[in-house]
């Protein structure tokens, strides 16, 4: 059994898909826990959690220590995966900590078991690591009447996991309340929440056991971390997943305005209440609705659609075989995909072609499973900066494994369930599942809706005659323009400022 643990090990850390060396990995360990150290325990240092602070440090230095002395050695493969690993867990912890003391400062007289903060939606969760993020249960937007946008909620488990709800559940796990502003409000019905199923795994839990029991079913590639985002809705199935001590979960949030709606700033809130829970965690919404009228996407996506690769889906959903698989249902599906937005071209691959932006099948492009959502978003903005009719993807989708990745429903002889379309050499996974979109797709669609106010303002500066609101106006393209063209250097942040300056100019033109 310690045989076949160091093996795995050995895998985790030594696939080429993974590119940094032990030595590098340790290296970059070492920076994270020199961060750490150096920030140190938000709290008093007589504080309980300050002094598991100062244990859990002594720990990571431990284990580095101790990887040090065989991380060089050509005869200590197995030695240095496994202390690796040891020393990723802790630093791991010890940021968990770290965080876990900030939101407790934050939030005097309770110390939560679980936590629960408001992000831009536009950063990556990895292995299990809360992304950079204020502390803050504020998720702010910007909109127009009638224009759908999106946030996110970081759902953080201390010390002990947490349960989501199987279906049917006596309790709702997300629940809104209408937003009330300017003598109006926005109903509650006007949001939908989803699970963003896009943690990819640690060795922990990796070795922790059946990985797809233990994790949840969280559909993860467990030895390249490559992870598919689609976005689930709650209560989905009949069982209860859990999510681990010391990790955290994306609550993706959905608004519609409605189309009527009166300009102004509304403000509610959301409860998130994980069952078994003894009570609920809350964040405040607060919406901006700009009185300008919601400019109608100028740009377009358009894809290969994959037709082998669906029937056999199909095949395998109706246990039938492929070639009896009527034709003008896959052709049907192709059609339905336009309904999200999506020109379907009924080819394997798409070429790239004149006046679009091609994304081609990469394993680090911007539409990559292992990609950040901002990257996504911001193709839009590249296409719009070149004069571009709009973004080509080289594949809408491509299901493709063994008959376990292909039963996404539980059944006879899968008990679970399995759904892992990651088995995908390029990394690609699908824009479009069975039962909806995946993120990137609704980062693309944010994106086109992000570059349409970008031509309207262009537009409106064109035909304006005020010269100081052109030269804010011009001031604004020129950001964008720069983002655009510098999306390595891009932030969620820069590209929500320059969106909501941008509905404000518009307003008040």
């Amino acid at each position: 059994m310690y045989k076949l643990m160091a093996i795995v090990l050995v895998l985790l850390f030594t696939l080429p898909v993974l590119a940094a060396t032990p030595a590098e990995q340790m290296a970059g360990l070492e920076a994270r826990l020199a961060q750490l150290v150096k920030t140190g325990s938000a709290l008093p240092r007589e504080h309980a959690l300050s002094k598991r602070y100062v244990t859990l440090a002594a720990e990571c230095r431990d284990w580095n220590k101790q990887l040090k002395a065989v991380v060089n050695h050509p005869d200590a493969v197995e030695d240095t995966a496994a202390l690796l690993w040891r020393f990723q867990e802790a630093v791991h912890r010890l940021g968990m900590l770290e965080l876990r003391t900030r939101i407790v400062k934050a939030t005097p007289g309770r110390e939560p078991r679980y936590g629960l903060l408001a992000a831009t939606g536009l950063e990556r969760i990895v292995d299990d690591q809360v992304p950079a993020v204020p502390v803050t249960t504020t998720l702010n937007l910007n909109a127009a009447p009638g224009e759908t946008v999106t946030g996110r909620l970081v759902l953080i488990s201390f010390d002990r996991g947490l349960s989501k709800p199987a279906y049917p559940s006596p309790m709702e796990f997300v629940t809104f309340e209408p937003l009330a502003g300017n003598g109006a409000a926005i109903p509650a019905n006007a949001w939908t929440a989803f699970f963003e199923d896009a943690v990819p795994t640690d060795s922990q839990r990796f070795m922790g056991g059946d990985p797809d029991f233990a994790r949840g079913v969280q559909r993860t590639d467990y030895l390249t971390s490559a992870s598919q985002d689609f976005l689930q809705g709650m209560g989905w199935t009949n069982y209860v997943f859990y999510l681990h001590a010391d990790t955290a979960w994306g609550i993706r949030l959905r608004l519609t305005v409605p189309p009527n709606q009166p300009g102004g700033v509304y403000r509610g809130r959301v409860r998130v209440w994980p069952i078994t829970e003894d009570y609920p965690a809350y964040a405040t919404l607060t919406v901006r609705v700009h009185a300008a009228p919601r400019p109608t996407p100028a740009m377009a996506l358009s894809g290969g659609f994959n037709i082998a690769a669906y029937k056999y889906f199909t095949a395998v959903q109706q246990n039938k075989s492929a070639d009896a698989v009527d034709q003008a249902a896959v052709q049907g599906y192709a059609n339905a995909l336009a309904s999200l937005g999506v020109q379907a071209v009924v080819e394997d691959t798409l070429k790239p072609q004149e006046g679009w932006l091609f994304v081609a099948d990469a394993p680090d492009g911007p539409l990559a499973l292992t990609t950040t959502p901002l990257r996504a978003r911001l193709l839009a903005w590249q296409a719009w900066a070149k004069g571009l009719k709009g973004v080509q993807v080289a594949r809408v989708h491509d299901w493709t494994g063994t008959w376990q990745v292909m039963r996404i429903w539980p059944g006879p002889g899968n008990p679970r369930g399995y759904n892992n379309f990651v088995k995908d050499p390029h990394r690609m996974g699908s824009l479009v599942y069975p039962w909806g979109d995946s993120l990137r797709l609704m980062m693309l669609r944010e994106g086109f809706q992000d570059a349409a106010w970008l031509f309207a303002l262009k537009d409106a500066t064109a035909k304006s005659t005020d010269a100081a609101w052109i030269k804010q106006a011009q001031a604004a393209l020129d950001r964008a323009t720069t983002l655009a063209t510098t999306p390595d250097t891009a932030t969620p942040e820069a590209l929500l400022a320059i969106r909501a300056t941008i509905m404000q100019l518009l307003e008040e033109h």
